[in-house]
């Protein structure tokens, strides 16, 4: 591991009311020294860890600034190294003295993630939980910082070191064998090997439907919104955003291409996606529009169905319905809303026959009465079927429990169809490389620069 002293801004660039600068290794304490000096007249190896002191920043022999600054002694630190923090004002002009002053002084700017990097490679914690870090400030939901949160309290490390400690143990019986099979050393009990695997295979199928799950939650559930021309799905997209994303007019056809925009709820997020009405047209552009709202149609997690109450049903009507009622008939689980909006304008009837079997939610777009309740219900259905200890939010993660899942699915398998027993020690061995992948047993060093290079620089 490089052992250069590291510093950098860890606070929001720009104006602000604390700025917060880091620095760590094994120089820490002499480069703060040059920089620091405490009222008291002790230099930062003198100081209590932790303790916070009043001291002026000096960039050479120019005040800088008035802050206060704490030290943290390895191994008791977030890095495990020698560390201290800078606490000064927040202006953009500051905090870059205060790290132009800290670089001449010795040290070297850090890498994004480095400090996190080095907290997981002196053992500070596992790498899941390093990962969970930027997880965290990243959260754009209640739901995400919580998942986040506990995965960063080792959570979801022990959970998977747990099922791979299972299937190392399996593993090593069966090694053993293979090594040793001229000294008697007792085959593996094919009952008990295969209730080590199954307890595993449940684990990982649990954290499988966590992944789909966990998705929705990270980059939330994709809505679109898919109705005639000038049925209001503009309006209604303007509407929950709070502001005018889509233009409105009276002219049919005025949404040409897909608008996409997102609103954070408590229980995660929604993508709405405002597409072109659904209608037979000779104009060129307009038709690639409508192609496009097929496709959104197809990805989408979630419909409204928006129909224009104000007037009589219509053929485009008929083509939005039937592209929908195919779209529900080839993925049972998609959540479609049947919308009649428009009712500040009076209310036509004709709509019940279409999607006859969805409870119908009436909704003014222009005035936003009954949007509050559309809302709920849409976030009502944002509640994932997992537990929130089987989300699993970080797409790495989500790779490595599908891939190990696989072939942990196909030892079972082997082990039923009685295969030899260097087939099922590899299959085993197999799952348990995967999964260091993410408790760091097995990860390489150039995955780890890339998992880390990933994180804001001060993290």
């Amino acid at each position: 591991m490089d052992r250069d002293t590291i510093c950098a801004i860890a606070s929001p660039e720009g104006r602000g009311a604390i700025g917060v600068i880091r620095i760590s290794g094994k120089d820490a304490f002499f480069c703060l020294d040059r920089v620091f000096y405490a009222k008291s007249g002790k230099k930062a190896v003198e100081r209590a860890p932790r303790d916070m002191v009043m001291g002026k920043i000096y960039h050479g022999d120019r005040l800088v600034d008035e802050g206060m600054c704490a030290v943290f002694f390895a191994p008791a630190s977030y890095t495990g190294e020698n560390s201290a923090e800078i606490y000064c004002h927040g202006g953009r002009v500051v905090t870059r003295e205060i790290l132009s002053a800290l670089l001449e002084s010795g040290c070297r700017l850090a890498r994004g993630g480095e400090f996190t990097e080095r907290a997981f490679l002196n053992g500070k914690m596992d790498l899941a939980a390093a990962e969970a870090v930027e997880e965290l400030i990243d959260a754009a939901n209640p739901v995400y910082v919580s998942t986040a949160a506990a995965n960063l309290s080792g959570r979801f490390g022990r959970r998977i070191k747990a099922i791979r400690d299972e299937l190392v143990d399996v593993a090593t019986h069966y090694a053993a064998c293979l090594d040793y099979a001229d000294e008697g050393v007792e085959p593996p009990d094919p009952t008990v090997v295969e209730e080590k695997m199954l307890r595993a295979e449940r684990e990982l199928k649990k954290l499988r439907a966590g992944c789909l799950d966990g998705k929705i939650v990270r980059e939330g559930a994709p809505v679109a919104i898919v109705g005639r021309t000038n049925s209001g799905k503009s309006t209604l997209l303007n509407y929950v955003l709070g502001y005018d994303r889509a233009i409105v007019t009276n002219i049919a056809g005025t949404t040409r291409d897909i608008i996409e925009e997102s609103i954070s709820l408590k229980n995660g997020i929604l993508r709405f996606i405002d597409t072109a009405g659904f209608r037979e047209t000779d104009d060129p552009v307009e038709r690639i529009g409508i192609e496009r709202s097929r496709e959104s149609l197809s990805r989408a997690e979630m419909v409204l169905m928006l129909f224009d109450g104000s007037t009589a049903p219509s053929e485009e009507d008929k083509i939005s319905a039937q592209a929908v009622e195919n779209e529900m008939q080839n993925r049972p689980n998609l959540q479609v809303f049947k919308v009649i909006n428009k009712q500040d304008k009076g209310v036509s009837f004709g709509y019940e026959n279409f999607l006859p079997e969805l409870e119908p939610l009436y909704i003014s777009a222009e005035t936003g009465d009954g949007v509050e309740n559309l809302l709920e219900k849409l976030e009502e259905s944002l509640k994932t079927g997992s537990d929130e200890a089987d989300l699993v939010t970080n797409l790495r993660h989500s790779d490595v429990i599908i891939r190990t899942s696989d072939v942990l699915s196909a030892t079972v398998a082997d082990q039923r169809r009685m295969m030899t027993d260097d087939v099922i020690w590899s299959g085993v061995i197999s799952a348990c490389e995967i999964l260091g992948e993410i408790t760091g047993d097995e990860v390489k060093e150039d995955m780890i620069q890339r998992i880390f290079e990933q994180f804001c620089v001060g993290k």
